[in-house]
């Protein structure tokens, strides 16, 4: 699909969302005042009953309609989330608009995985504005966003890539299926405080949360009590004793819940976020349990589950009892509380929940995470239908591509280039002028290598890699608090680089204008020098630089390539195309001049 027929494509499920959007508000409407009608005449019957000093069937009918009323707001609370839902779904297409024409602003940017001395994601723009981290992640569960964002971090094995990319092919064929699931993240998620609770923490500090004095105690107690409540009340109705007598069991009830008001109350934090999150993660859950898997990959992380259901209906069993807890300021629940020790009944469902399940909890979320991930990656695959999967190579130290360009460009606007290198300490030297392009095409490579190496399609025609660690160098400054100058930062980074080389496994670097903060004499030397070092060591890769002596080096594992501009007229054209050979053409004066620091 070109550029404008993906945005057509994209604007026409969006307007079939918000319709059926507005068609689900329309009914949960109606369904809202129902249950207000049904309530307000409910209560008034119950008030005069009381007035007529029908207590018993006062409280009676009070116990029957509370099932109904539930019954109610079940119904009402489905059809709000449908809405919801369709309503996520709109926005859903939305993102992928914004994402085809490149505007990623307003996208979760990922900058708290982003760290000054990781290898290369503070230079190649994994994380932060305008990165890849925006391009491609969809969810706003943290959890997914945490596993792709590990992926982009470090590079996977073989095994594992090609796992990836057989499991993201396939999901890639039911976009409905993906879109769903990150509709089901923006329902979830009611804002970016929320983005940061930890789903996982949550869950294994129930044990603590739900601790009592005298467990066995409160064990018999939360069945004897309401059982004596009850009989008051049947007592009330047949032996005419007076009414009052209520009160004095509520009364009891009250205090002896007062023990479990400092557990309730650490339970209780954040819990509407917290369940909120669970019911995502059981959807999601749900969904991968229902579903059969044609990928090896996809297929292990859902036998992660069990059989029947086994995983949702736990968690679902968990959401309930939460769900309770969360309706705690509510009169209803207040009145049976007072009645039936609801409080005490629930701590204890969710402590035995708690001692059969926590051993399973960290094995489901992460594997739901890992399935997000593939289904982000899988959206992705398919908006970029023109991008390809990469080919993994057993020979160390490969990499070859034809029109590979940087994913973060809009296709109208980037130019493509060809590039291959091969070959133990093999070392490309790109010279070229200013603005020609050098810094981009480097790292248009390493983003497409990071793409490649988490299993994801790249931005090219073709691309063939080999496994290999990535370093770069490129986006080096001064740093005041620390005394350290730009050249220094340099320096050290390059340091870093060379403490990091290993027999073990080889590594990929881009380092661009090398050497820039010294003068040209201590450039020259010190870069010869890095050179020799770099050509017999564990390693490839390419250095852009402005030092065109350096491309007079006799070296046979250094190949020059350059980016060449044109004067026209007194105006300079780019073509922004890799060329072999040394640059020949430079624009420092003319751009100087353009800008009326020398003058003519």
């Amino acid at each position: 699909m070109s550029h404008n027929d993906k945005k057509q494509y994209f604007e026409s499920r969006r307007d079939q969302f918000y319709q059926e959007y507005l068609s689900k508000k329309r009914q949960a409407s109606v369904l809202g005042w129902v249950r207000f009608i049904s309530f307000v005449i409910v209560a008034y019957v119950i008030y005069l009953l009381f007035q007529n000093r029908e207590t018993a069937f006062a409280l009676f009918t009070f116990i029957l309609y509370v099932p109904c009323f539930g019954l109610l707001i079940n119904r009402h609370n489905r059809k709000n989330f449908e809405l919801q839902l369709a309503k996520s779904l709109t926005q859903v297409n939305d993102e992928e608009i914004l994402r085809i024409d490149r505007q990623l602003k307003t996208f979760p940017d990922g900058n708290s995985y982003l760290h000054s001395g990781h290898p290369y994601a503070p230079d190649l723009d994994i994380f932060g504005k305008h990165s890849l981290f925006q391009l491609l992640n969809r969810s706003r569960f943290v959890g997914s966003q945490d596993t792709l964002a590990a992926w982009l971090s470090s590079p996977a094995t073989t095994e594992e890539i090609n796992a990836r990319q057989a499991a993201i092919r396939e999901l890639s064929e039911d976009l409905d299926w993906n879109q769903k699931h990150t509709a089901y993240s923006l329902v979830h998620v009611a804002n970016k405080e929320e983005e940061k609770l930890d789903l996982t923490e949550f869950v294994q500090g129930l044990e603590s949360d739900t601790q009592v004095p005298l467990p066995a105690l409160w064990s018999v107690a939360q069945i004897a009590l309401p059982l004596a409540t009850l009989s008051l009340i049947i007592s009330i109705e047949i032996f005419a004793i007076p009414f009052q007598w209520i009160f004095l069991a509520v009364g009891i009830n009250f205090l002896l819940l007062r023990v479990v008001f400092q557990p309730l109350l650490n339970l209780t934090k954040n819990l509407s976020a917290f369940n909120r999150l669970l019911k995502g993660y059981e959807l999601l859950i749900r969904d991968i349990e229902t579903r059969d898997f044609e990928s090896p990959h996809l297929t292990q992380l859902k036998d992660k589950f069990g059989k029947n259901h086994a995983a949702s209906s736990a968690i679902r069993q968990l959401r309930i009892s939460l769900d309770f807890l969360t309706n705690r300021g509510n009169m209803i629940y207040q009145i049976i509380n007072s009645l039936l020790l609801t409080d005490l009944m629930i701590i204890h469902r969710i402590k035995r929940w708690h001692q059969h399940h926590s051993p399973l909890v960290l094995q489901w979320f992460s594997a739901v995470d890992q399935v997000v991930a593939l289904s982000d990656l899988a959206t992705y695959t398919f908006v970029e239908s023109s991008y390809s999967f990469p080919r993994v190579e057993d020979q160390p130290c490969q990499f070859a591509t034809q029109k590979m360009r940087h994913p973060l460009l809009l296709p109208t606007k980037s130019v493509s280039n060809d590039f291959s290198l091969s070959g133990k300490g093999k070392l490309a030297l790109v010279t070229g002028s200013n603005m020609s392009g050098k810094s981009t095409f480097l790292r248009t490579l390493g983003i497409n290598l990071v793409l490649a190496q988490a299993g994801a399609p790249v931005a090219a025609e073709t691309l063939s890699f080999s496994p290999i660690r990535i370093f770069t160098s490129m986006r080096t400054q001064d740093n005041l608090e620390e005394s350290v100058s730009s050249f220094y930062a340099e320096i050290r980074r390059i340091k870093q680089l060379l403490d990091e080389l290993s027999e073990e496994q080889p590594t990929l670097y881009l380092l661009d204008e090398i050497l820039k903060g010294t003068n040209t004499k201590d450039r020259h030397t010190g870069a010869i020098a890095l050179i020799g070092q770099l050509t017999n060591s564990n390693c490839m890769g390419l250095i852009s630089t402005h030092d065109v002596e350096l491309a007079e080096l006799r070296n046979p594992l250094m190949n020059n390539f350059s980016f060449n501009s044109t004067l026209e007229n007194g105006e300079i054209h780019f073509d922004y195309q890799l060329t072999p050979g040394p640059c020949r053409s430079f624009n420092a004066s003319a751009l100087m001049e353009k800008m009326g620091i020398i003058k003519k």
